[in-house]
């Protein structure tokens, strides 16, 4: 059996990974249409308001609710989210940011308390919260997601922006590496009431 063989199959498999390597990158920058960000880089921001729940850009891309950007963990009914058109926020205040679900009738609805350091954290003046990085496998890949992390703040037409970053790699069909990053922005208007 020749030595040199069982080398230049595995030099062949590496070189082959090598050129099928898929990296992808999709990154939008802040829009230029939209009011400035207020950010006061020494305090957590102040996203007092109501906001209506579907982002602004529901018409012409995917619509993202404002709920689904916040820990599962605050959304107390899930009775309420298929009339939800409208959340409340307050604070962060004293180290405590607060969710109002309005009920369907009318009524108070329900109010979760989210805790700064536990639930999120304030950096440069924006609210972040963060989901850890998962191991992921199945169908011919494995991976890690890394953590996804969304920064919140208000703009000077108090409207609710969001940056949301997340980026994952691993390997596809046992030798193709692939690395995956994303950058969005979403923005939702203030309500109407």
């Amino acid at each position: 059996m020749n030595i040199r063989y069982l080398f230049k199959i595995p030099l062949c498999m590496i070189a082959a990974a090598l050129l099928l390597t898929a990296c992808s990158t999709q990154s939008q920058p802040y829009p230029r249409y939209w009011s400035p960000m207020v950010l006061n880089q020494k305090e957590c921001p102040d996203l007092s308001g109501r906001y209506q729940v579907d982002n602004s850009d529901c018409q012409a891309h995917q619509c993202e609710s404002l709920y689904s950007k916040f820990p599962s963990s605050s959304i107390p009914d899930r009775s309420l989210l298929p009339d939800l058109r409208e959340i409340e926020l307050q604070g962060v205040r004293e180290g405590r940011l607060q969710i109002s679900y309005p009920a369907k009738d009318g009524g108070p609805g329900a109010t979760i308390s989210l805790q700064r350091g536990t639930d999120f954290q304030c950096e440069k003046g924006l609210l972040v919260f963060e989901t850890p990085g998962r191991f992921m496998a199945g169908d011919g890949a494995f991976g890690r997601q890394n953590a996804l992390r969304r920064y919140f703040s208000r703009t000077t037409d108090d409207s609710l922006v969001m940056r949301e970053t997340g980026s994952s790699g691993g390997v596809v069909f046992l030798i193709v590496p692939v690395y995956l990053s994303n950058e969005t922005w979403m923005r939702w208007l203030p309500s109407s009431k």
